[in-house]
């Protein structure tokens, strides 16, 4: 008899509705992360764009703009590697931070 018994799952393929429920809510979890970190990114998107237009400072403004183009690139990794978008938001958190920084990250 083989190392696991295909008999226990209902339509013989092996993978059992345990099994299959685990990975619905693991999908379903990463899709909720995903949304929070879209919802996240676009709030301080948002902030950044109102807060370059009045720094005067350009030395801020020039490394708000590195970290922002950076962040940019954290997003575009994150359709593959989603644990990216985290990386993104820390980027972009400190480029609002470097406009203003009095605001909370």
């Amino acid at each position: 008899m083989d190392a696991f018994d295909y008999r226990n799952s209902p339509d013989g393929s092996g993978v059992t509705s345990a099994a299959q429920a685990a990975k619905a809510k693991k999908r379903a979890a990463r899709a909720a992360q995903s949304e929070l970190y879209a919802v996240r990114l676009a709030v301080l998107r948002g902030r950044y764009a109102a807060l370059f237009g009045r720094c005067s400072d350009r030395d801020r403004a020039e490394a708000a703009r590195a970290l922002f183009v950076a962040s940019g690139i954290w997003e575009r990794d994150a359709r593959q590697v989603p644990s990216r978008a985290k990386k993104a938001i820390e980027s972009m958190a400190l480029a609002v931070f470097m406009l203003e920084n009095k605001a909370p990250l």
